[in-house]
């Protein structure tokens, strides 16, 4: 595997510049292609705006995890994984109703302000929260 992994890194430096391999890359790594949703919406959004999203996406998933840790009959049954999807839809739902805002959208403008977010001490307490509540949630 490890001599796999030094081919591949070999090669992707040495192709590293071409688009369909640059394309490629970014579909691995979850960034969102420049045509998904609304780069106008995504644009608009403010660092105090991502802040405040992500702080209510961490509100609604605190919720649902509380809800099914202590209220949800039968929970052994549920397979982590999609009670897991199941949560990230909801969270997206809820937000798209709250601020009109797509995940892709949300996406797009993390990695547009992602030099302001990255010093910005209540996203990063938010989004080391989100991930916490998540791991509890898929290890309950």
């Amino acid at each position: 595997l490890y001599s796999l992994m030094m081919e591949f890194d070999t090669l992707l430096s040495k192709f590293q510049q071409e688009p369909e391999v640059r394309q490629g890359m970014a579909k691995i790594m979850g960034v969102p292609a420049p045509g998904d949703g609304n780069l106008d919406r995504a644009g608009s959004l403010t660092e105090s705006q991502v802040v405040e999203i992500h702080r209510f996406m961490l509100e609604e998933l605190e919720k649902i995890v509380h809800y099914y840790q202590n209220t949800l009959p039968d929970k052994e049954s549920y397979q982590s994984q999609l009670a897991t999807l199941a949560a990230q839809a909801i969270v997206g739902s809820k937000v798209e109703d709250r601020y009109s805002c797509s995940s892709t959208d949300l996406e797009h403008a993390v990695i547009r302000l992602h030099t302001q977010l990255v010093k910005n001490e209540e996203f990063n307490r938010v989004t080391t929260s989100m991930q916490t509540t998540m791991a509890t949630f898929v290890g309950a």
